[in-house]
């Protein structure tokens, strides 16, 4: 039914005209509405044989708000949907949670410019990874495989990308606040003092206005650009395991893939917290002459440094 519907779309836009343009079809008698009847015959002419139980069930799971219709908007929130991204987002941060553990640790054992750093990081991201993210990952890609032909086409990649975008930009909403908690709580700021932090979390708080408008201001080319990337056998389509690189921190497409989109990564929150409150500490080492600082950015630096053995190891 998915497939119909977004048939030759190129854009997010144009998928939204089609979207409406098939449910004017559908929608035989003109009332705006889609009732039972009208769904059971849009299965019938795209031969999906379904027994009416089945299609009284498809209905309900449609009709949200059970007035006994389907509205354009809750046909194209069925169409568009996408159960599995809240979950990589959550497996994500269940994976982030168990390495913040680890980095208090060594965060607490700096002493006097040094530190022990965790010589396995690596190798327990990439563990975790392949055992919790790419399962969910497998998951995204059959939903949005439409055509349950073992590939998203280009029609396809527009639902991916649009909704892979949109819950990422709701996630970076609140994620600077948790992640600032964080830092503060693990010691990693420790002896800066209150006007530096602010200074960072402005920084941050910027960041995060400039990412949602430099994806939403180009999204079209975003897209296109992703879509490239992904296509790494330049097939026209993309296979599973191409979405499996660009949707798997660490991998050789990650980045890539979220810089076709404007998009910085989740774990580079982390990163560009660590360097404003570095660079606030420099600054405030070079204008006021006061080397106070100097433990704090060599802390900073370490933590930093940590974190790229954590996050960029492609």
């Amino acid at each position: 039914m998915c497939c119909e519907a977004i048939a030759g779309s190129s854009s997010v836009k144009s998928l939204e005209a089609t979207i409406n343009n098939t449910f004017k079809k559908w929608d035989r008698d003109g009332n705006g509405t889609l009732d039972a009847d009208e769904l059971a015959e849009v299965l019938r002419t795209i031969g999906m044989k379904m027994s009416e139980s089945s299609v009284q069930k498809l209905f309900r799971e449609i009709d949200v708000n059970n007035d006994g219709t389907i509205q354009f908007e809750e046909l194209s929130s069925f169409l568009c949907s996408a159960p599995n991204i809240p979950k990589y987002f959550q497996v994500l941060d269940e994976i982030r949670a168990e390495h913040d553990k680890r980095i208090a640790e060594v965060i607490g054992s700096y002493q006097g410019g040094k530190g022990q750093t965790t010589q396995d990081d690596e190798k327990w991201h990439r563990k975790q990874y392949d055992a919790r993210l790419v399962p969910v990952i497998k998951k995204i890609f059959e939903h949005h495989d439409k055509k349950r032909n073992g590939v998203l086409e280009k029609e396809e990649s527009l639902l991916f990308f649009s909704n892979y975008c949109e819950h990422l930009l709701r996630y970076y909403s609140d994620l600077n606040d948790r992640r600032l908690l964080f830092w503060l709580q693990s010691g990693a700021f420790h002896g800066l003092n209150e006007d530096m932090i602010a200074a960072a979390t402005e920084s941050m708080t910027d960041l995060k206005a400039r990412q949602t408008r430099s994806y939403n201001e180009d999204f079209v080319i975003n897209h296109r650009s992703a879509f490239a990337v992904i296509d790494s056998m330049q097939t026209g389509c993309l296979e599973l395991e191409e979405v499996i690189d660009a949707l798997t921190p660490g991998r050789a497409r990650y980045r890539e893939f979220h810089k076709a989109l404007n998009c910085n990564t989740p774990e580079a929150v982390d990163l560009k917290f660590i360097q404003s409150a570095r660079a606030s500490c420099h600054q405030s080492m070079r204008d006021d002459h006061n080397s106070s600082f100097t433990h704090s950015k060599g802390a900073l630096d370490f933590v930093g440094a940590l974190l790229i053995q954590a996050y960029l190891f492609d």
